[in-house]
């Protein structure tokens, strides 16, 4: 199905571009979230008539987005999780303990923006984490695991 984007779409393509995607990909996600619309003449002009409106919007998140970076780049949370002697953690520190740690230092972070490519953490030490905030906008933080006492 051929869509123009409303937003930048990491692998589809910048904002105004027609791109043909999926149609399940069209009509399941991109569509209903407000992403992209049909591409049809109607809809062309639609996009013509609100362009700078569009950009505009897409200015303001990446704004935002910049603005969170430096709010969250550099900051160095605490979670203390039960360990075994040899440093092995009774269970894992997930991203849902990363986002808890931020809220009680009174940062918001989604779960979703949080990427842990190895899986969850399962040994005590210091761990630099990644957030995803925009399409080429992260922040990274460093997250100490300590043995409960």
């Amino acid at each position: 199905m051929k869509v123009i984007l409303l937003e930048e779409i990491p692998n589809v393509g910048n904002l105004g571009a027609v791109a043909t995607v999926k149609n399940g990909y069209a009509r399941n996600y991109l569509i209903p979230k407000g992403l992209a619309l049909r591409a049809t003449e109607a809809n062309q002009k639609e996009f013509e008539l609100k362009k700078a409106e569009y950009e505009l919007n897409q200015a303001n998140i990446v704004a935002r987005s910049k603005a969170r970076q430096e709010q969250i780049n550099g900051q160095v949370y605490t979670i203390a999780a039960k360990a075994g002697v040899d440093g092995k953690l009774f269970g894992s520190v997930t991203a849902l303990d990363i986002v808890e740690a931020a809220k009680n230092a009174g940062i918001e972070i989604k779960r979703s923006e949080i990427l842990l490519p190895n899986g969850p953490f399962k040994t005590i030490g210091e761990f630099d984490v990644a957030i995803d905030l925009h399409h080429d906008i992260r922040a990274h933080i460093k997250l100490n695991i300590t043995p409960e006492s």
